[in-house]
């Protein structure tokens, strides 16, 4: 019991301490924990491809490692991002399953409502940036995206798997980043 009280000590006061920007990344280290926790099979397979994509942008030149610092200096660059041998997708098809399940789980239902709102939530206020943009009729591009990215997210978030995900999904040509719009309440028009 000592250990897990000491252990949450840690975790509440690192949360804090690095996370005190406009938002926190609690909603993200829940889930990431809740990926660990529930599947860590699929969460060490979700690193390694991420990892093996990285490698590959190494070693055709893209990045010169693997570091937040590095990604930050591409997505401001503004270079487009050629095809590699490396299908993105299609090595995310193949867990699908897996994170489909955690997903919709009680457990991340509970993260989502406890965790995901405009107060806490880095996650949120990325897809916010976008909605804003959408609804002031202004054309959404790769570049605007990277500056969401690169605004919202610090070195600590892409630390995480899914964070990191974000990214990598972004700059792969092959494969959709995925953002939710706001679109507000319904009409009656």
């Amino acid at each position: 019991m000592k250990v897990a009280i000491v252990h949450l000590s840690v975790f509440i006061f690192i949360s804090f301490k690095t996370h005190g920007q406009m938002a926190s990344n609690q909603y993200e280290l829940e889930m990431d924990q809740l990926l660990l926790n529930t599947n860590p099979e699929y969460y060490q397979k979700l690193k390694n491809i991420l990892l093996e994509y990285q490698n590959i942008l190494i070693s055709e030149g893209i990045l010169r490692n693997t570091t937040f610092k590095e990604m930050t200096a591409l997505l401001n660059s503004n270079v487009d991002i050629p095809e590699t041998s490396f299908d993105l997708a299609a090595k995310l098809s193949e867990l699908k399953d897996d994170i489909s399940e955690i997903l919709i789980s009680i457990e991340a239902s509970k993260i989502t409502q406890d965790f995901y709102n405009t107060k806490t939530s880095k996650d949120y206020v990325f897809h916010q940036k976008i909605t804003k943009r959408v609804q002031n009729g202004i054309e959404l591009n790769r570049s605007f995206i990277a500056h969401c990215l690169l605004k919202v997210y610090d070195e600590n978030d892409y630390e995480l798997p899914l964070t990191q995900l974000k990214f990598l999904r972004f700059l792969h040509p092959k494969t959709d980043l995925i953002s939710y719009v706001y679109l507000g309440p319904p009409n009656t028009d």
